[in-house]
């Protein structure tokens, strides 16, 4: 039996921090990410970038466990003719400012997007009917699956609306807005918190609580 192994591939990509600064750079293509964009945190602090005032303290989960980072929304990235505006980005720290280049799913999965790792080409094309949106949790809230169909609490984002109302970490959502957790997927929660709303959350361990979302300015709004 062959066996054929592919790498990532990357592509060049421009980037802008600010109204005055922009950088062109190689970056990596992970299908396997679920988020937009991942940079080093060292570049822009070893380059003295100003990145936007508003951000968002919060968590990745992987292999090698937690990652607590910060995340900001950057004017635009570009690929060759195409561009993209209001790119959420996570800044994951790193001693190495050539670390974590790395564009994801969720702004891939918003495109027609063709990868050919044999002949290390990446194709992209806007869809006609289409823009592109990053979606914001703006509840503060990282929702996980469990098998009885429950929906864990796996992090809590600091100075977020989640945290405010007394959800921590570990409690087990049985219901919102009425409707049971086993009746609603990850997805569904991400759709539902990427809008400003009012939610009442019951847990297995407390009593339901209200936690209101609105847009966080110059995060996930203008």
């Amino acid at each position: 039996m062959d066996v054929t192994f592919v790498n990532k591939i990357s592509i060049p990509i421009k980037i802008r921090f600010n109204d005055t600064f922009e950088t062109e750079r190689d970056v990596l293509i992970d299908t396997g990410s679920r988020h937009y964009m991942k940079l080093s945190s060292s570049f822009p602090t070893d380059s003295n970038i100003d990145l936007p005032l508003a951000q968002v303290e919060a968590a990745d989960f992987g292999m090698s466990g937690m990652t607590k980072h910060k995340r900001v929304t950057l004017p635009s990235v570009s690929f060759g003719n195409i561009d993209i505006e209001n790119v959420k980005t996570n800044l994951i720290p790193s001693d190495d400012e050539d670390d974590w280049w790395v564009i994801g799913s969720a702004l891939m999965n918003q495109f027609v997007t063709v990868i050919d790792y044999r002949s290390q080409q990446f194709i992209i094309r806007p869809y006609s009917n289409l823009s592109f949106h990053s979606r914001y949790n703006l509840a503060g809230l990282d929702l996980r699956k469990l098998q009885n169909g429950d929906l864990l609490v796996k992090y809590v984002f600091p100075n977020l609306p989640a945290e405010r109302a007394g959800i921590k970490g570990g409690d087990v959502i049985t219901s919102i807005n009425q409707a049971l957790a086993t009746a609603l997927s990850e997805e569904d929660w991400i759709a539902m918190n990427a809008q400003a709303n009012q939610f009442v959350m019951c847990t297995k361990s407390q009593e339901c609580v209200n936690v209101t979302t609105t847009a966080i300015k110059g995060y996930s709004s203008d």
